[in-house]
């Protein structure tokens, strides 16, 4: 049934194959088709189709009548039939069969079959490539969603990491001891719930190299309420977190912000969700102190 598949003729034999030739069909007045398409209706199929000739149709004048019918009923154009004559026209010109020639009908079976086995090798090599083409692609596409829901995790187990970061940082601007411990106690359990083998090589590196110092900081801003020393340890913590930000894939942007005045005038670095300065340093002292010196977007 290749001869009137529009799928195979014209979606994968011109257009994807990009064949420009001359399409010839089938013997139209086989059985297997003509019990579907009887009476001069298969040669319809065929143009429909795309082929450009009809070979062998059971009843050449049922088929002329079905195909003028059709036209009348615009499943086909004679604007179609026109480019398909042309075609033809255009073959046997190439051919040199507008002038009249002798034929020799010595060896004719053989000579019209010299060149079939390297047709239809080019055609079954082209045939081959175009689905190894097709079948690389979907392996492409298959690892690429594999990377996306690789990074979806990873991010899904640090986004618990980042959010409760932030929470801490919140607590310190508002100068509030009792929930930043709080808060330092949520990020610890959230560290701790990181799987390390769920991370890409890139963060999982980054991750390992900083994970003790993360784990430590947030454990001494837990077991102390003294503001003054949950910030000094916020400032370690904050160095490693903006390490494990760097590399991650976040899906806010982030603002890595600094107070010249902290650390006795040395000055520390925290990372914000939030464009404008609120510093967790100084709190309500000194809240506008500091400025945004790196914007982090994925």
């Amino acid at each position: 049934a290749t001869s009137i598949s529009k799928n195979n003729v014209t979606d994968l034999l011109r257009n994807e194959l990009k064949f420009a030739g001359l399409t010839f069909t089938d013997a139209l007045e086989m059985k297997g088709l003509t019990k579907f398409f009887p009476g001069g209706t298969i040669a319809v199929q065929a143009l429909i189709a795309g082929n450009d000739m009809l070979c062998l149709p059971e009843d050449v004048g049922m088929a002329i009548t079905e195909i003028k019918k059709a036209i009348s009923d615009k499943k086909i154009s004679w604007d179609d039939i026109y480019t398909k004559v042309k075609k033809v026209f255009l073959a046997k010109y190439q051919l040199g069969l507008n002038k009249t020639q002798s034929i020799s009908l010595n060896n004719l079976v053989e000579d019209l079959n010299a060149k079939t086995n390297a047709i239809v090798a080019k055609v079954a090599k082209e045939t081959i490539q175009k689905q190894e083409a097709k079948n690389e692609m979907k392996k492409e596409t298959i690892q690429k969603q594999q990377e996306i829901t690789k990074v979806a995790k990873e991010t899904n187990q640090l986004t618990a990491v980042f959010d409760n970061y932030f929470l801490l940082k919140d607590a310190l601007v508002k100068t509030d001891g009792a929930a930043a411990a709080a808060k330092a106690k949520n990020l610890q359990a959230a560290i701790n719930a990181v799987k390390m083998a769920q991370l890409t090589m890139e963060i999982h590196m980054v991750w390992m190299k900083v994970l003790n110092d993360l784990k430590t900081a947030a454990t001494q801003i837990t077991e102390t309420k003294d503001i003054a020393k949950q910030r000094n340890y916020f400032m370690g913590l904050s160095k490693n977190m903006y390490a494990v930000i760097k590399v991650s894939k976040t899906d806010e942007t982030i603002y890595y912000q600094f107070c010249p005045m902290a650390n006795d005038g040395k000055g520390a670095n925290w990372l914000s969700k939030e464009q404008g300065i609120k510093n967790p340093y100084y709190g309500a002292q000194m809240l506008t102190c500091g400025k945004t010196v790196e914007t982090i977007k994925q």
